[in-house]
């Protein structure tokens, strides 16, 4: 009596899968609602930036017998201006790398199982289907 079966490439691509503890996924989860937090914390930042620096640069509205407008600001506005874009991308990078710092990788080790399956497609089947 012999059996005789295959597997299919869905098969394969599941027997391979790590599987990821709970643990694992809590943590993950919580990181990326920290992620997620700090980015809304950060836009709105921007935005209370723009605001400001925008409220400064409108001149006050002219109303007769009114005092003459007061000397231009000094120069660090434009410092600001210029530095503004450097500093969002600086803190999206220090985001994502704080982010891989907290959250590093790691895959569980293959079982025997799969790492039996594992040398029986190296041994029978060419580099092209593994």
């Amino acid at each position: 009596m012999t059996v005789e079966f295959t597997y299919s490439f869905d098969d394969l691509k599941e027997a391979f899968a790590p599987e990821v503890p709970a643990q694992l996924r809590s943590k993950k989860q919580q990181s990326m609602r920290r992620n997620g937090l700090l980015g809304w914390v950060l836009f709105a930042s921007i935005i209370v930036f723009l605001f400001v620096l925008l409220q400064r640069s409108t001149p006050p509205s002219a109303i007769p017998g009114n005092t003459p407008p007061p000397p231009p600001p000094p120069p660090t506005q434009d410092l600001m201006l210029m530095l503004a874009p450097h500093i969002t991308v600086a803190g999206f990078l220090l985001m994502f790398y704080l982010a891989r710092i907290a959250m590093p990788l790691k895959l569980p080790k293959p079982s025997k199982f799969q790492a039996g399956v594992r040398e029986v497609l190296r041994q029978s089947c060419p580099r092209s289907c593994v």
